[in-house]
């Protein structure tokens, strides 16, 4: 059951579940999109926004960025080609200003360009 042995009545039926985990009994939903071929769930909320051509505002991309940071252990986990790619979509938006900045920052420059692997990047700058 995923909610537990006694979840509130409300929990049994919802709308819409959107996960990157495998389905668990315990509920029906209207809607489901589980993509367990993802590292994240941020992930296929990025590609919700930028099929509907919704902006990702800077809170919205940090957000989001956190998301797939943390699901993915910063891409290093379980990731996919879509995850890299959210995790560009939404890094554009907070840090336009300073450019490739968080992929900078985290050593995934490398990594997001194709090249090289994760760590490579801040193995040279010591």
């Amino acid at each position: 059951m995923v909610f537990g042995d006694n979840p509130p009545a409300r929990l049994l039926s919802v709308d819409l579940v959107i996960d990157h985990h495998p389905e668990r009994p315990g509920y029906d939903a209207v809607i489901r999109d589980i993509r367990v071929s993802y590292g994240a769930t941020a992930t296929i909320i990025t590609e919700y926004l930028q099929a509907a051509d919704i902006d990702i505002r800077p809170k919205l991309g940090t957000a989001l960025l956190y998301g797939i940071k943390s699901d993915t252990q910063l891409l290093g986990r379980d990731t996919s080609s879509a995850d890299i790619q959210a995790f560009l979509a939404a890094g554009a938006t907070p840090y336009a200003r300073w450019g490739d900045w968080p992929l900078l920052a985290w050593g995934l420059l490398p990594l997001a360009c194709g090249r090289g692997r994760r760590g490579d990047h801040a193995d040279r700058a010591h």
